[in-house]
């Protein structure tokens, strides 16, 4: 990736196979001024000192630039799961963002598949939010109507997959509702004919451990354990209860030293 190509370096990428990307076709032309415009300010941060404003400005740029970090850390997490997919799974080779059309054209995008030979066939939904939010229930919802209803077509008709054990499973890098939760619960109630599961950052973390995939540790926990904003969010968390407890031992210290009142 780069910010743009000479001719001949852009014929030469793409002969040998090579995506010649650039952040404006990636991310937009608002989001590769901003990451531009930071990058000339962070090789000159005594310029900073001198215009006060600029400041202001890469922290306007920033938000759109945290939006394309929130696409690139769900692609991430797709791929961390095919990873952690291998050892969850032993003797399956998972694939990752396959599409398929049922009977009717109605199309699915299975973000990461396993298969395990002569057992079952594993369709993985993705979700890489931050470490301490939950999966929106538009897109649990959405999970269970339309997708899983749309690969269970095209497992019915799939050479393969229609000789095998079927699993759904949605993984999250943080948590559910409580709504959502129950949604899946009642579904699950519903049906003997295939499984379905939900699985949270607890989970996810615990079989990135089981890998023993030292690489594979690593970028997890530093993108989806000690993500910034996580660690952000606990400090706040921790000052609220801190400030509580402190109004708390106040007030006692109030109460017990107020005057009693006389009884007649």
């Amino acid at each position: 990736m780069a910010d743009e190509y000479t001719t001949e370096a852009f014929a030469l990428l793409k002969k040998e196979g090579i995506i010649p990307a650039s952040t404006e076709s990636l991310f937009g032309l608002e989001v590769a001024k901003a990451l531009k415009n930071l990058c000339s300010v962070l090789v000159n941060t005594a310029s900073l000192l001198k215009s006060p404003e600029a400041l202001d400005e890469i922290f306007n740029g920033l938000s759109r630039i945290e939006g394309a970090a929130s696409t690139l850390r769900g692609s991430l997490f797709e791929f961390a799961v095919a990873q952690i997919a291998r050892t969850t799974f032993p003797g399956s080779e998972p694939e990752v963002n396959r599409k398929e059309n049922d009977s009717s054209g109605r199309g699915a995008e299975i973000d990461v598949l396993v298969v395990v030979k002569n057992q079952e066939v594993v369709f993985i939904e993705c979700k890489g939010v931050h470490p301490l939010g939950t999966v929106d229930n538009d897109e649990v919802v959405k999970w269970l109507d339309v997708r899983i209803p749309v690969l269970r077509e095209v497992a019915k008709h799939h050479s393969e997959w229609r000789k095998l054990r079927q699993r759904f499973e949605i993984w999250s890098s943080g948590g559910f509702t409580e709504h959502a939760l129950s949604l899946i619960a009642e579904r699950k109630r519903q049906t003997q004919k295939y499984t379905i599961e939900a699985r949270n950052a607890d989970y996810v973390h615990s079989q990135v451990r089981a890998s023993k995939d030292a690489g594979l540790i690593r970028t997890y926990e530093e993108h989806f354990i000690n993500h910034p904003l996580r660690e952000f969010e606990e400090a706040q968390a921790r000052a609220a209860r801190k400030a509580k407890r402190d109004k708390q031992r106040t007030e006692s210290q109030k109460n017990a030293t107020a005057p009693g009142q006389l009884v007649s």
